[in-house]
């Protein structure tokens, strides 16, 4: 997949811009990056809070043919192998996914994905792929059951750098999962 990465410093929620793009026609790959989101959520709509400019906190606009809007959980698992391996081989974080869609580590949260979409006869027309990823927040920042990439390893990180990472594994992930389908 070919990513075009749109950087904010804040959205209301990069999934909620992501699918507005979507509808637009936006290619796959694109990707909404923000800071801060002033409406960042989770399932159900959770609220997810973020303190600015510390975690990752992404989009991507996926176009996946052929695949029914019911397989929105094999997405959300590729996500989450995507994320899991980027941590491990950035960090050497020992992750685990909790299904449906959270990445723990030493049975902790560090990572949030949403997957949400469009369909036309329960065929996918996009899926958004919201990733949350709690990267340099410290832990008096986290919620109870909550850790970052900091809060273990006591360094700062680049999100950008985690951001490639991830993006270049969900790419392999999704091709390999999807790739003759698309």
């Amino acid at each position: 997949m070919n990513y075009r990465i749109v950087h904010y410093p804040t959205l209301g929620s990069t999934n909620d811009e992501a699918k507005k793009l979507a509808d637009s026609g936006v290619a796959e790959g694109t990707v909404l990056w923000a800071d801060f989101q002033t409406k960042g959520r989770g399932r159900f709509d959770r609220q997810w809070v973020s303190p600015r400019s510390q975690n990752l906190l992404f989009s991507v606009i996926t176009r996946p043919r052929h695949i029914q809007i019911n397989h929105i959980p094999i997405v959300t698992h590729v996500a989450a192998k995507s994320v899991v391996r980027a941590l491990t081989d950035e960090y050497q974080l020992k992750c685990q996914i909790k299904r449906p869609n959270d990445v723990m580590v030493d049975a902790k949260k560090i990572c949030g994905i949403l997957v949400e979409g469009a369909s036309k006869k329960q065929v996918t027309d996009y899926l958004v792929v919201g990733i949350g990823v709690n990267v340099n927040s410290r832990e008096r920042d986290l919620t109870e059951g909550a850790t970052s990439v900091y809060a273990i390893c006591q360094k700062k990180q680049d999100r950008r750098q985690l951001l490639d990472a991830i993006l270049k594994e969900f790419s392999h992930q999704y091709q390999t999962t999807f790739g003759s389908q698309n």
